[in-house]
Order: C-alpha cells, then sequence, then structure tokens
C-alpha cells in the first residue's frame, strides 16, 4: 500500500511499500533521536530537525532526478525497479550515523577505536551498508542480494567504487556522487539547514533535474545552470562558516566529546560498534541517559555545565588559506607546558570549503548546451562570472580553553585564558 507524508520541504512525498517496510523498523526509526545538525540547536533554537526527515527527502530527491532522467531518455532503458533501488539507497544512506552526527564519527571513534578489524566502522558510511544489509536479513525484505549490493554502492561509492558495476556508473552520481559532491544528499541537507536555522538561500534545484540529461554515462545539465550550481557550493561553504563549524558549536562539541570519552569505559560504545542491538542505542538521547545510569563525576560535572551554559570558551581563532600564518603553535605548546596546562587546551583544526577541498568542484561537473544535447563539456569559471571566488578553501585554527582557573604567575594574579590570550597576541 502507498502512503504519503507532507514534508515541510518538498511537500507530499508518495512513499512505496519497500520504503515503508524499512521506515517501520526500529533501526530506522531510531533516527528521529537524532539531529541533522548535531549540536547546532544550542546556538540556533530552530535546528531540531532530524535525520529522519533529511533521509525521506534525500529518499524523495533521488526519485525525483532518476525519474526525470528516465521519462526525458527512454533509450536509456531505465526500468520503475531501479528508479526504487535509486530511491531506497537515498532513504537509507544515513542508517549509520551515531549521537550528535559527524561528531561522533570525526572525533569520539577515531579517538576510541584501536581495534584495526573495527576501524572500518568510524565511518557511517559503512555503517549504514551494514545496518542496511541487517534489515535486510532480520525482517526478510524482498530485496535480492545483487540489488543489496547496488543500493550498498550508492549509498557508499566512494569506497566501492573499485568493485565491478554491474548497473551504468551514472546512477551513482544521484544519492552520493564522490566524483564533484553534487548530489541528492547535499541538495536536500542544504535547503532544509538553511530553512531551520533562517539563512536565505537563492539555490533552485527544479530546472536542473527537469533538464538533467545523461551523455557517455555522465549526468549533465544545462550550461546556463552552472551560476545556479555555483550558488549551491557557496551556500554550503556559508553554512560551514555560520553554522556547522561555528564558535560556539565547535566549544560545546568539545565539551561532549569528554563526555563520550570518559563514558566509554561503563558504555564500551568502542566494543559494542558493530552490535546492532548495542549501536541503535547511541542516538542523542544518549546524554539523558548518562545523567541517570552514570556515577562518573567528571561526566556529571561536564554534563552540569552544559546545562548551565558554563562551557569550555574559544580564546584564539586564526583563518588562512593553507595555514594559520600568524600563529606559532609549536611555541604556544612550549608555553602551555612550561604553565602545566597542556591538558586544558584543544587546538582545532577545521576545513571550510566549497567540498572537494581547495578544488572547484565545479571543474568536475559536465554542462551541455540544450540545442545539442548529444555533446558534454566543462565549463571554465571566467565563462561563468568574473567574480567567482579564485580560492576554494579556508582553514580555520581554533584554541579551546576547558577551564579558565585563577592562578599566581610572575608574581601576579591572572588566569588561563589571560595567560593564553596575551601570549598569542604578543606572538601574533
Amino acid at each position: 500500500m502507498i502512503k504519503y507524508v507532507l514534508d515541510k520541504i518538498h511537500g507530499n512525498i508518495k512513499l512505496y511499500p519497500e520504503a515503508i517496510q524499512i521506515i517501520d523498523t526500529c533501526e530506522f526509526q531510531r533516527l528521529r533521536k537524532i539531529k541533522q545538525l548535531g549540536n547546532a540547536h544550542y546556538v540556533f533554537p530552530g535546528a531540531t530537525h532530524t535525520r529522519f526527515e533529511h533521509s525521506i527527502g534525500v529518499y524523495h530527491l533521488s526519485g525525483l532526478l532518476i525519474e526525470n532522467i528516465k521519462n526525458n531518455q527512454p533509450e536509456l532503458g531505465i526500468d520503475d525497479r531501479q528508479v526504487l533501488l535509486i530511491k531506497l539507497a537515498g532513504l537509507c544512506h544515513d542508517l549509520g550515523h551515531g549521537c550528535f552526527s559527524h561528531l561522533f564519527d570525526n572525533y569520539f571513534l577515531s579517538t576510541i577505536i584501536k581495534d584495526p578489524e573495527k576501524e572500518k566502522f568510524n565511518h557511517h558510511e559503512y555503517r549504514s551498508e551494514f545496518l542496511f544489509k541487517h534489515i535486510i536479513n532480520k525482517y526478510q525484505l524482498p530485496l535480492g542480494n545483487e540489488e543489496v549490493d547496488f543500493i550498498c554502492n550508492l549509498i557508499n561509492p566512494e569506497v566501492n567504487r573499485t568493485i565491478q558495476l554491474k548497473q551504468p556508473e551514472f546512477m551513482y552520481e544521484i544519492v552520493a556522487n564522490c566524483k564533484s559532491g553534487l548530489d541528492c544528499d547535499k541538495i536536500d541537507y542544504l535547503i532544509r539547514d538553511t530553512i531551520s536555522v533562517g539563512i536565505a538561500s537563492s539555490f533552485n534545484y527544479d530546472k536542473m533535474f527537469k533538464c538533467a540529461h545523461v551523455i557517455d554515462d555522465t549526468i549533465c545539465y544545462p550550461e546556463d545552470e552552472a551560476l545556479n550550481i555555483y550558488q549551491l557550493f557557496h551556500l554550503r561553504f556559508v553554512m560551514h562558516k555560520k553554522v556547522y563549524q561555528h564558535s560556539l558549536i565547535k566549544q560545546i562539541d568539545y565539551m561532549i566529546l569528554d563526555i563520550l570519552i570518559n563514558i566509554n569505559a561503563e558504555l564500551h560504545m568502542d566494543e559494542n560498534i558493530d552490535n546492532v542491538d548495542k549501536f541503535i542505542t547511541y542516538t542523542d538521547n544518549i546524554l539523558d541517559i548518562i545523567k541517570y545510569i552514570s556515577e562518573n563525576e567528571t561526566v556529571l560535572t561536564l554534563l552540569q555545565r552544559l546545562d548551565s551554559r558554563q562551557l569550555y570558551r574559544c580564546i584564539y581563532e586564526s583563518v588562512g588559506s593553507t595555514s594559520a600564518p600568524d600563529l606559532k603553535i609549536s611555541e604556544f605548546m612550549v608555553f602551555i607546558t612550561e604553565l602545566g596546562i597542556v591538558n586544558e587546551i584543544i587546538i582545532d583544526n577545521s576545513a571550510v570549503n566549497f567540498s572537494k577541498k581547495n578544488k572547484n568542484p565545479v571543474n568536475e561537473i559536465y554542462f551541455y548546451n540544450p540545442c545539442k544535447s548529444d555533446s558534454k563539456f566543462k565549463i571554465k569559471k571566467k565563462d561563468v562570472s568574473l567574480i567567482l571566488p579564485t580560492v576554494f578553501q579556508e582553514l580555520v585554527t581554533r584554541i579551546i580553553l576547558k577551564n579558565n582557573r585563577e592562578i599566581i604567575y610572575e608574581g601576579k594574579e591572572t588566569t588561563y585564558s589571560q595567560l593564553c590570550i596575551d601570549f598569542l597576541t604578543k606572538n601574533a
């Protein structure tokens, strides 16, 4: 039976029986308890949307794009089953996310997992494949082995692209495009995130999707959509700059990271990362669970600080195109070592870019002339606009202080914070 769900971004979305069977599992329903933007709601109150609604949005957009291609180019022989499988890949692409989204992968698991056999579980894409296969087997859903493999390759094409592909290559550009980064996942989360935090966007996918054309097994777009695509990647940069890597959110992330690291001895998350029954309990609700089960004073103090906004403090920030040119980290490390406060300091290095590090992602996208749709080409940046960026990545260095204690230094009363700021300012 087909059902419809009303989405705040895309309107009514049609859910096919196979999608409903997946959605109505505890493994998928847990995504309701994982916020799309991790801890951004501590700074942006509207950022409370979840991986659950984003996953349904990617399901919808993936279907919209492949169905437009199917209708526009019947000679490609795309069948309804392929359309369904691509939509299911969009639905399941984030199944493997843990609590606090990317914080769980990029910081927590990379710190605690020491077993080489489990390192592959550091990546949510692999865990999404793992959980998807678990759902198929547990609930005996009607998908063949080759169909399951196809969906897994769509979810994680960057790792699986060395596998002999049994479907047209252009299909692997729809859900997660490892070539250019232009995909339905990115389009949905950027539209959804900007609306939730109140940032305006001029990007529109409607014409892009309606006019998408496959040439030489590659999805190509009308040449007059080049500026629109640049706007999408610029929007990604803006969201990283203003929201995803906001200084205050970083401070909260590191507090929660310390909570997770200190509670791991009790919860054994590193040991249970490949245990589905345990893993699906690792949602954003874990902080409430910790409050009731833990007697770890360090953890409980951090939770109390978090609730009372006694947060870690960013005392220095520097931006550069290759590195922070005005900050000599090695000299600062010597200084804080002499003070005996190395464990109180976090040095965070983050990249803010258009999605392909310091490269222009639009250079990896093919276009076509609607009057001559049998050949593809790339568009030079100067032929789109003369005022587009020349640099596509910033590197941000932040120094974050965990505790700001008062001390006597060189005969004077001062604080860790003031000492660090004085040193950094003097040596800038």
